[in-house]
């Protein structure tokens, strides 16, 4: 039923995973919030919050040091990885859900091959999954894996 992942995909996964780790590792050796990562992947001291806590990670300058700017960016992504992070898992698992209970022969003869009757119904689905545009991906990924055709 499920296919073994091959070296490129194993080693992507790595990559997110040491991405993810550099963030919440970034964040405890320098004493930060870790809700404020959690929730906003904003890198910020403890107990700040409210617009202040945006404020505070502006006021952070940069300098023309191109190390420290391209450093700055790596953070900053890894804390925005670790943000998203929840909305994908949240994702994977209503996509591994509808791979393994719904049976797609019928969803391929319900919506058909595109038109408008495809795009009402899979906009009437999109609109009752409850989930964000970033944990739409994995479950669109997994349509694509069990061939439900994109139009």
């Amino acid at each position: 039923m499920f296919r073994k992942p091959n070296k490129k995909e194993w080693f992507y996964l790595g990559l997110v995973v040491l991405f993810y780790l550099s963030g919440v590792l970034y964040v405890y050796t320098h004493a930060l919030s870790f809700r404020a990562l959690f929730y906003y992947g904003l890198l910020q001291p403890k107990g700040i919050t409210g617009e202040e806590a945006r404020l505070v990670e502006i006021e952070t300058p940069l300098s023309w040091n191109i190390p420290q700017v391209l450093w700055y960016i790596y953070i900053k992504a890894s804390g925005v990885l670790v943000e998203l992070f929840q909305y994908w898992v949240v994702g994977m698992l209503i996509a591994g859900a509808l791979v393994a209970f719904v049976p797609w022969e019928k969803v391929r003869s319900k919506m058909g091959y595109g038109g408008l009757k495809a795009i009402l119904l899979a906009s009437i689905a999109g609109a009752i999954i409850p989930i964000c545009s970033c944990g739409i991906v994995p479950v669109l990924a997994g349509m694509i894996e069990a061939g439900i055709p994109l139009g």
